[in-house]
């Protein structure tokens, strides 16, 4: 569950280790596989600071809100 948690969606392809030491960061493949094998549209996530509240990222298919607006 750990893992679920604190990974992050990054740029580039693939799987790499994590900038914040836990879990790792994944790319828009790894998306698009997860999506496809788990039959759905969309990843919707928080537990990530956002400048501007929230990110769009991996072709519009993951998505992070930041849940904490008193950080």
């Amino acid at each position: 569950m750990c893992e679920l948690l604190w990974s992050d969606p990054m740029p580039g392809m693939g799987r790499a280790p994590s900038k914040r030491g836990v879990g790792i960061q994944f790319g828009p493949d790894v998306t698009k596989r997860f999506l496809d094998r788990n039959k759905l549209e969309y990843i919707i996530r928080s537990h990530e600071v956002k400048a501007e509240g929230y990110e769009v990222a991996h072709d519009g298919k993951c998505i992070t809100v930041f849940s904490a607006p008193n950080y």
